[in-house]
């Protein structure tokens, strides 16, 4: 294997030697001075077997200026082998910025109004002397009916109807917003739910619509939770809603 790199490195140059004008210039000096075909024999071997001892050396000067390139490559990478490693620098983690408590709200049921044909839950952000309120967002409705004698559950609405409104959820801020408790359609009592309806697959189109729920004329137990984001909620506001078959209502407020 070595053989062969050393014969190709050297061949290589001794090809070029081979080519030069010294054996031309053999040639016309042995025509000059006569000299028979034994010297001129002579002459020629001698001159190549110079030539293959120059490509020898001069192949081998090639390779040898290869490796001191490499040599000072590697003494550079073992120079830097040994200098010690820059150490470790620890910076402070930066501060954590501290997110402000979002503001309370101050949100109260006004009660409910019931009367000829409808009933009706109010709710309004009740604004507090020297202290800012924040609003109740996306705020949605859950009313339960049961039969105040029994109370066997007769309907659920969730969310309930906003009056003034044809989403499913709102902003309660500093005016009254109502919603439906029972309305009296067809000569019977309904409570109202607001359904989202897609109109694609994806999801990215909807529309909202109201979905009758039917109620019975009796005496309702009925409890109403208002909901909100991030899991915000007020206590349940309780009471007897009476709804007579002629389209009256009344309501009686329970101890909260």
């Amino acid at each position: 294997m070595y053989l062969f790199l050393y014969l190709r490195a050297a061949g290589k140059i001794w090809w070029g030697t081979m080519s030069c004008a010294i054996f031309t210039f053999i040639g016309g000096y042995a025509a000059y001075a006569n000299k028979d075909n034994t010297w001129i024999v002579g002459a020629l071997f001698s001159t190549s077997f110079i030539l293959t001892i120059v490509s020898g050396f001069l192949a081998w000067k090639e390779k040898e200026k290869e490796c001191e390139g490499l040599r000072a490559k590697l003494s550079v990478l073992e120079a830097s082998a040994h200098v010690p490693p820059v150490q470790n620098i620890y910076f402070p983690a930066p501060p954590v910025p501290v997110k402000p408590e979002p503001l309370k709200h101050n949100v109260q049921c006004i009660g409910v109004t019931a009367g000829e044909k409808a009933a009706q839950i109010g709710f309004i952000n009740i604004e507090t002397p020297n202290r800012e309120v924040g609003n109740f967002h996306r705020a949605r409705l859950k009313v339960r009916y049961s039969v105040a004698h029994s109370g066997e559950e007769v309907a659920l609405v969730f969310p309930a109807r906003w009056i003034g409104s044809d989403e499913d959820e709102i902003a309660i801020e500093f005016v009254p917003r109502y919603a439906v408790l029972a309305v009296y359609i067809g000569n019977q009592w309904h409570g109202v739910e607001t359904v989202e309806v897609f109109t694609s697959q994806s999801e990215s189109e909807s529309y909202y619509r109201r979905e009758l729920r039917h109620l019975p004329t009796t005496q309702l137990s009925i409890e109403a939770i208002l909901l909100g984001e991030n899991n915000l909620s007020l206590p349940p506001f309780t009471g007897i809603l009476t709804l007579g078959e002629d389209g009256s209502a009344s309501w009686t407020l329970t101890e909260q």
